[in-house]
């Protein structure tokens, strides 16, 4: 994403390509430029650099959750793994 003085909808429009052509998915991109068209509007959000850091962080809250270590001592564990094709699951 290139630096930019002026934020507008071309960048918000940017961005939406690269959420989607990234695999987030349409809901997920909507929810995450809905938030930042808001701040935009509300000139919140003073440069390019301050949008990817919200952004970012708005990611972080979807995607951090809160959950206990996985304890591998207690025996056999059974773990669902999720993601696209090409991220490396089977690998793992």
């Amino acid at each position: 994403m290139e630096e930019r003085s002026d934020l507008d909808e071309d960048l918000v429009d940017e961005l939406e390509a690269l959420l989607v052509t990234s695999d987030i998915g349409i809901r997920t991109t909507e929810r995450l430029l809905g938030d930042l068209r808001g701040e935009l509007s509300r000139k919140e959000l003073k440069d390019a650099a301050a949008v990817r850091e919200r952004l970012r962080e708005k990611v972080l809250e979807i995607v951090r959750f809160d959950r206990a270590d996985i304890d591998w001592s207690r025996g056999p564990t059974v773990m669902m793994v999720v993601g696209v094709n090409g991220v490396g699951k089977t690998t793992t």
